[in-house]
């Protein structure tokens, strides 16, 4: 446990309510360069996380990498949306509206045109990168989508 602690981002730390004395220990962990200095540091976060509540520190840290498993997965579903109407177009944009009804159908339309246009004119993929952000704010705000899709 003490080595995900380590691990996370500092805005993920911060969410979890840890005692003072292991948040900076933690903190000092990730300054250390040292393999033997980062492993008795690494064995004193875990003394440390003993002489807590690591039930409820656990739980804390479990929900955190729930929501990034989550975000992993949305975003690949969006990334396999956008591929699969970069490459069959029109198909595959009446599947995306069954699953996202409140998708602007004339946006989305807009933006694989562009996008198959640059890809074959071999310019950046501006507009390919517009459709997997459009496509992520949808999935972002749809509460449930009206039916699964292929990819879920």
């Amino acid at each position: 446990m003490g080595e995900d602690l380590i691990a996370l981002k500092a805005t993920d730390l911060d969410r979890i309510h840890l005692p003072e004395e292991l948040e900076k220990a933690i903190h000092e962990a990730r300054k250390i360069k040292s393999n033997s200095g980062f492993k008795r540091q690494r064995q004193f976060i875990g003394k440390l996380i003993r002489l807590q509540d690591h039930e409820a520190i656990a739980k804390q840290l479990a929900k955190i990498k729930h929501i990034h498993d989550t975000n992993t997965a949305s975003f690949k579903k969006v990334e396999q949306w956008r591929d699969r109407l970069l490459a069959d177009g029109h198909d595959v944009i009446t599947e995306v509206i069954d699953v996202y009804p409140s998708i602007d159908r004339q946006h989305i339309n807009q933006l694989v045109r562009q996008a198959q246009l640059e890809k074959k004119n071999d310019k950046p993929p501006a507009a390919a990168r517009k459709l997997f952000k459009y496509l992520l704010e949808i999935e972002e705000n749809q509460i449930t989508p009206s039916k699964t899709s292929a990819f879920d």
